[in-house]
């Protein structure tokens, strides 16, 4: 069985006003449609896992910005595929994020409806207590809402651990989606890297990433290993408070 590439997006479009989307990850639409029109065809990971998907191309979502809903209903709509969206069930329907009916429909689309954690917590953070909830609450309500199962868990910020991956499969979880770039070689491995898409990614390059030796996605797994061991040093909260600074946000 081939390899295939899993693509992590984030909002589509440009941050205005007080919109919470983290502006490095924000890709324009213009090149969210190049990226499309040059993949030909893209995937959820449940179609590529079952071998029913005619891409190698994955396309994934993380924290249910509102933009995901225009994203996922223009894949449908110009008959590229389908995608997954990992969400935040607290968040949805609060400002700048889809509402229950915008989610649903895109579950009726076709599109994959997955877990994010329940409030987008650390889950590497937090007691075992405290995990478990995020994990069970969160599967629980959006298979509520889509009566479609949750297969896969991306955790907020890649940040998870062994007791992750012990409770998320007691659960019934199939896969872990972290954010190391990579490529899938197993497609029933629990754990399964992305390559995330910033605002200023070469979508060319992006495309070109499928095979675990190109030249680029190495690079991407060194900075990717380099920013790791800093979020170890630093911890999370002031590593992110040193990241929004250097952005020139304040928090």
């Amino acid at each position: 069985m081939s390899s295939i590439t899993v693509y992590m997006f984030h909002a589509i479009g440009e941050v205005v006003g007080n919109d919470w989307a983290d502006p490095e990850y924000c890709l324009s639409k213009d090149l969210f449609k190049y990226f499309l029109y040059k993949s030909g065809r893209v995937s959820s990971l449940g179609s590529a896992i079952n071998g029913e998907a005619q891409s190698p191309y994955v396309l994934t979502f993380d924290d249910g910005h509102l933009s995901n809903y225009w994203a996922g209903k223009y894949i449908y709509e110009h008959g590229y595929g389908s995608a997954d969206f990992f969400i935040n069930p607290e968040h949805i329907g609060k400002e700048n994020y889809m509402t229950w009916p915008q989610v649903c429909e895109l579950s009726r689309l076709g599109m994959g409806i997955q877990s994010h954690g329940l409030d987008h917590k650390y889950l590497s953070d937090l007691s075992d207590a405290d995990l478990k909830n995020q994990l069970s609450k969160s599967k629980t309500m959006i298979e509520q809402h889509i009566h479609s199962q949750v297969r896969y868990l991306s955790p907020p910020g890649g940040r998870y651990d062994k007791r992750c991956l012990f409770f998320a499969k007691e659960m019934g979880y199939q896969s872990i989606l972290n954010s190391a770039p990579g490529v899938v070689i197993n497609r029933s491995n629990a754990i399964m890297p992305r390559i995330a898409i910033k605002k200023d990614s070469d979508i060319d390059e992006l495309l070109r990433m499928t095979h675990r030796c190109n030249s680029s996605l190495l690079k991407l797994r060194a900075r990717y290993q380099f920013l790791k061991l800093m979020k170890l040093i630093l911890g999370n909260q002031l590593y992110e408070k040193i990241r929004w600074y250097l952005l020139g946000v304040k928090i």
